[in-house]
């Protein structure tokens, strides 16, 4: 008769893991509130927008004070404003204004020009900051998952930081 071969494919392997939920993987590991230290030790840079990627070459940072002001740079304009957060993770931008950059037409880099974006990145820069401006007015919730900080909409991620390289 025939005899059937197990299946060991990693494939398998994985979906098998996958589904019995293995910790040692961590894919169980959920997120927890964040706390003023989490935001204040270290700046952030978009690491993502709306579950979209930043534009390239988006020169990004996000830098949180104790006093309870936000400070930074969405890749076309620096913004200022204040938060505040409870010990639950609920999370609100109370105050937010906004200073664009002159962006180089071709390449989208700050500075370059007094023209503004008219080519290349800029335009693409120009969405992503007011798009990162509005998400931030309405976030309600930050959490630190696997070290990155995660600003919440109704339970939906909405900005993704991660610490910036140094």
């Amino acid at each position: 008769m025939f005899q059937r071969k197990p299946l060991h494919s990693p494939l398998a392997i994985l979906a098998l893991l996958t589904a019995a939920g293995c910790q040692g993987l961590g894919s169980g590991e959920p997120p927890r509130p964040a706390v003023l230290e989490d935001l204040t030790a270290q700046p952030w840079r978009l690491a993502r927008l709306d579950r979209a990627f930043p534009a390239p070459r988006t020169q990004s940072r996000f830098e949180f004070s104790e006093d309870g002001r936000l400070e930074g740079n969405g890749g076309a304009a620096e913004f200022f404003g204040h938060f505040t957060l409870d010990p639950g993770g609920l999370f609100e931008v109370t105050t937010l204004q906004s200073m664009m950059l002159g962006l180089s037409p071709d390449t989208g880099a700050p500075g370059a020009t007094p023209e503004g974006p008219a080519r290349g990145l800029g335009g693409n820069l120009v969405a992503q900051q007011e798009r990162l401006e509005e998400l931030l007015r309405q976030v309600d919730r930050a959490e630190l998952w696997r070290g990155r900080l995660m600003l919440s909409t109704q339970g939906r991620t909405r900005i993704e930081l991660a610490p910036v390289d140094r």
